[in-house]
């Protein structure tokens, strides 16, 4: 297909979809050798249109292809945003993992490479990348504790209940990834998984309670004790502590485009065993812890010579109850797997240029 049919309003790393564009993770393929029983579900067919859209994307970056053999051996960590490379042969259950710095540098990754071979074929090669590690959302400290003089023989005032803790952090989106081929040999495994949500923050502790109310005095006459020195009152109730944050939203999966040739379609589509399932929702933040009863207030002072003892001082308050475990975060999205066909001229120009 001609690139004069490419639309160039569909940035690098996107294809059309109902007039919007969307991201992708691309394939190309001339020629594939796979094992049956590593076959995937049918993805979604793009349309002509869609499909030169996403070739063209890949042809203006002009990534070089250098001559040689990398071979992936245990886990290869690829600190760039490409791979440009004769060929790639992955040895027994070896990865190539992106990591977070390749993902900084601009967000879309390529492997270009004339063949890609897999040694094994019941333990394929796989690519993937790097989650991101998520931190704790901070917690809230506690609620505000029970102020203000109640008044002598009365209870210390409340304190606050805790407020909900802070929702966990987002997971990462998968990355787009551009992978082109000439050949292909042996299955490899594609993980473009989005990340887990990070747990949610810990509730907010619950207010300790406000002292209470000092013993009233004693009170004579000349002559009698009208009225003996007062307990004090009790401390106030603490505040109950408050529930955990939810969990973070998962990221979402990725996009992952196959492109081959028209009569290679469907055996390309069975080659690849391809996740691109949602990050989970993260686990619910721990429970707020109760708030402190607070101190009991100081007993009645005495009255001299009639009113003979000070009140006893008041007990403590009793703690609040603690809160609830968070929510579970929400799931994100899965992501798409697509396949476009091209005549195999198209195919060698997209990747000759």
């Amino acid at each position: 297909m001609p690139t004069t049919a490419l639309l160039p309003s569909c940035y690098l790393g996107r294809v059309l979809e109902h007039g919007r564009c969307l991201p992708y993770v691309l394939l190309l393929l001339t020629s594939t050798t796979i094992t049956p029983s590593l076959a995937q579900e049918s993805p979604q067919k793009l349309d002509p249109a869609e499909t030169s859209v996403a070739a063209y994307n890949v042809s203006v970056r002009k990534i070089p292809v250098i001559g040689g053999v990398l071979t992936i051996s245990g886990e290869r960590r690829w600190d760039g945003f490409f791979v440009g490379v004769e060929k790639i042969q992955f040895e027994p259950g070896a990865k190539l993992v992106f990591t977070q710095k390749a993902m900084n540098m601009g967000g879309d990754l390529y492997i270009l490479a004339k063949e890609i071979i897999s040694v094994s074929q019941t333990n394929p090669g796989t690519i993937t990348w790097e989650r991101p590690p998520l931190d704790v959302p901070p917690a809230k400290g506690s609620a505000t504790a029970g102020g203000g003089y109640p008044g002598d023989d009365r209870a210390g005032n409340p304190g606050s209940n805790g407020d909900i803790g802070n929702m966990g952090y987002r997971g990462a989106d998968a990355p787009r990834l551009t992978l082109v081929a000439q050949k292909t040999t042996g299955p490899v495994l594609v993980r473009m998984d989005g990340a887990n949500g990070g747990q949610g923050g810990k509730g907010q502790t619950g207010g300790r309670g406000g002292p209470g109310g000092n013993g009233h005095p004693a009170s004579q006459d000349l002559v009698n004790c009208r009225r003996g020195a007062g307990d004090g009152g009790p401390g106030g109730k603490g505040g109950d502590g408050g529930p955990g944050g939810p969990g973070g939203t998962g990221g979402n999966g990725g996009t992952f485009t196959v492109i081959t040739a028209a009569d290679n379609v469907a055996l390309a589509t069975t080659l690849f065993r391809v996740t691109l399932t949602p990050g989970a929702g993260g686990t619910g933040g721990p429970a707020g812890d109760p708030g402190l009863g607070g101190d009991g207030g100081q007993g009645g002072q005495e009255a001299l010579p009639w009113c003979r003892g000070n009140g006893s001082a008041g007990p403590t308050g009793p703690a609040g109850a603690p809160g609830a475990v968070g929510k579970p975060g929400v799931a994100g999205v899965a992501g798409n797997y697509l396949v476009g066909a091209l005549g195999p001229t198209d195919v060698d120009r997209v990747l000759t240029q």
